[in-house]
Parts: structure tokens; sequence; C-alpha cells
């Protein structure tokens, strides 16, 4: 290639299960791209060079495709970085891809139900075996948590509530029209055995809160679903709620590039520091006989909007389903107008995503960018931190109350300490 151009990675996808020195290739190429271009390498909490060293037996001695896989994946897993993802069609075809229609949440330390599609066709008029509410208590005649922690070993994950969301569903995958075997204890404390099939896959299971995606949830407080909110809408939003005392935005889930516009017309002033950036950048010398790697660092700012600035309160519903970009829209509005946080920990990672490719077609992605609060304070591995913490109850789901959202209202409702 020419001098500055990026060679194009070598998948080897002809050869799942690479010889020998492309496993060991895939060892040495996975340590030399985190060693230099991670941008959290120093939060990973054990030496790299190391994790590598003690991986390298495993990856060598691997008898076939799936225990390559596999050792890649263990090795991965210890960066600690919700943003890595592992792409193997070995490891996707072992897990399976399908699960039943429904999703769970770990709530009180267990896997509950927590939406459930609708039944369409012929069989809309039957009752669903699953119930909003149900608790997992065994799957396949295995304790759930069985599952959970052989599943731990392979999911990276920058925090403990980043790997309960991941974890979550991934449960219940298996093989497309698989059955599967369920044990849930319902609200009343009974016990019952389920039979049922794996027929939907996580992308067909989209969970979006229903009703407008912006309105007065009380004549004098809005409320405004980020997870759809278009940053086209902001404008509109923010005039048919212009007189309202406050607005609660929920951020469960992830924006759709909102932010931005969101902190323009909440700033206080312009230029306001929102977050700082630190990205390793690959430098060829004047020499042309290769390359360092050194630091360049950006503070990004807040532009004012020209439109009227909205005077009222704001807060914003957090919890574990913001990640990256919902993190970084958290940091925005803390610095435009102090916005308060009410829920509990975000997943606590941000940063542009880096990919790479490693022998035996497996990818693999990274945060290749650092991003701290504007005082320099960490994010990555800590999430955004409520102010207010609350968090849904098994009691609350199995009675249909959002109550993070009512901790919200009755935060707003609350008069300020004299």
């Amino acid at each position: 290639p020419a001098a500055g151009a990026v060679p194009p990675d070598l998948p080897h996808a002809d050869n799942l299960y690479p010889e020998r020195p492309y496993r060991l290739l895939a060892a040495f190429r996975a340590w030399a791209v985190f060693e230099y271009f991670f941008a959290y390498k120093d939060l990973i909490g054990a030496d790299w060079t190391r994790l590598v060293q003690k991986a390298l037996p495993e990856i060598d001695a691997a008898p076939d495709a799936e225990a390559y896989h596999l050792a890649i994946a263990r090795l991965l897993a210890q960066t600690g970085d919700s943003h890595v993802w592992l792409y193997s069609d070995v490891l996707h075809n072992r897990q399976g891809s399908h699960l039943p229609p429904a999703l769970l949440t770990l709530v009180e330390d267990a896997p509950v139900v927590t939406h459930v599609a609708p039944r369409t066709g012929a069989a809309a008029a039957e009752e669903h075996p699953l119930t909003v509410g149900d608790e997992i208590i065994t799957i396949d005649g295995r304790p759930w948590r069985e599952r959970f922690d052989k599943l731990a070993l392979i999911t990276p994950a920058s925090t403990p509530q980043s790997h309960a969301e991941r974890l979550a569903n991934r449960l219940l995958l298996g093989p497309e029209n698989s059955p599967l075997t369920l044990e849930v204890r319902s609200a009343d404390g009974s016990l019952r055995q389920l039979t049922l099939r794996r027929t939907a896959t996580l992308r067909e299971l989209p969970h979006e809160r229903g009703g407008p995606v912006f309105h007065r949830i009380r004549p004098d407080i809005g409320y405004v679903d980020l997870g759809r909110l278009e940053a086209t809408q902001v404008n509109p939003m923010f005039d048919e709620l212009k007189d309202t005392r406050a607005i609660i935005f929920d951020l469960r889930g992830y924006p759709r590039g909102s932010g931005p516009a969101l902190a323009g017309r909440l700033a206080t002033r312009d230029n306001i520091p929102a977050a700082l950036f630190d990205f390793p950048v690959l430098v060829p010398p004047l020499d042309g006989q290769g390359g360092w790697v050194h630091q360049e660092q950006l503070v990004q700012t807040i532009r004012r909007s020209a439109k009227p600035r909205y005077e009222g309160k704001t807060v914003l519903l957090i919890n574990e389903e913001a990640i990256s970009q919902a993190e970084h829209l958290g940091l925005w509005l803390r610095a435009a107008n102090g916005t308060t946080f009410i829920g509990s920990p975000t997943q606590g990672a941000n940063g542009t995503v880096t990919e790479l490719v490693l022998p035996g077609d497996i990818g693999a992605s990274f945060t290749g960018q650092r991003v701290r609060w504007p005082d320099g304070r960490q994010l990555q591995r800590v999430g955004l931190q409520p102010d207010v913490p609350v968090r849904p109850t098994l009691v609350g789901i199995r009675a249909g109350h959002d109550e993070v959202l009512d901790k919200a209202l009755e935060y707003l409702e609350t008069p300020p300490s004299p």
C-alpha cells in the first residue's frame, strides 16, 4: 500500500480453524492492537501482556474451531469493555440465534420477564404462556445462574450492570424452533413448568415504549422519549413544551443523535465544555521506516442554539440500557444546564468503536477513543451515576408501574430545600 494507507485485514474466512501459526498470529495481533490502540488499557485491571501470555497455551492447543474461537472470546472478555464484541459464526451457531418471543431483565438479581411480544395470526387468541413479571428459576432443568456464569466468561462488559443487560436475553438463546423448558415463579408465588419454542430473534423483539414521542405527562411537566426522538424533532418538541416548568427526558435505551440539538436549547452560555476526548494516533515517521503512537486530545464544547433557551427544570431517566452515545448525551445535558439524573447506573462504555479481524474469520471491536467528564473524571467502567437512585422492583413490574418515572415525578413535585 501507499505510504499512510491502511492495508486490508485478511479474515482467512476459508478456514474457521486455522493452522497453528495463524492461531498464534491471532493472539499476537490481538495483543498488539489492544496494546497500542485500546483507549482504556489502563483500566483492564491486569497486565495485558500477561493476560495474552496466559491465554496462549489454550489458543495454541485448541483442537477444533469451537475451542479456538472460545479461547479468543475468553481472552477478549478480560478487556472489561462493553464495546468489545466478537463476531464469529462458530460461536453464533454454538449459542443459537432464537429465543421465545419475550424479553428478560435482571431484577433483584433474578431474570424476570419484562416484555412479551403480542401473538399474531391464528395464535392471537391464545393466552401467552409467559407473563410480564414471571421470574425464571430454571432453564432446561438447570438453575439459570449456571448458564449466566458460563456466558459471562466469554462476554466482555465494563460494569456488572452491563453484564446483566448483555446476558439477560442470551440466557434463552438456542437454535431456531428448538424447544425450551422453563420453570417460572408467578406473581402468586406458584411454580409453573413451561415448554416453549424459540421462534424469534432479538432484532424481531424491539421493546420500544408506546405513546407519543413527546407530550405533557402532566399539564406543567413534559415527557420526551429519547429512544425515539429524532434530531429533527428537537425544536418542535421544545416549541410544544416551552411553557412547562419541567421536562423528563427518558434515556433508558439508545438515542438517535439528538444530543447536540438538545444541549444547544438548554445551554446557559456558548462553548460550555461537555467532554474530553483522548485518542491514539499512528504517526508515520519522516524516514518512512515505521510508526509510533501518541495521544491527541480534544475538548468538546456545546454550541448554544439561536432559538430560545428552555428555562424549566430537566431530569434524565437512566439505567443499564444506556451505553456509548446514550452516556455521551448525558454528558451534554449535565454540562448544558445541570440536568438531574434519576434511575440506576449506565453501562460505562463510551468512545468511538474500532474494529479488527483475526484469523478464522473472527471479527472484533473495541473502544478506540477515551471519553471523560470535562473535569477529567472517569466515565468508562463507571457509567453515569444517578443523583436520585431508584430501580424497578419485582412488585412494581408485576403491578405495571414505572417506578423510575414515578420517582422523577415525585422529585419534580417536591419543594426545594430552603
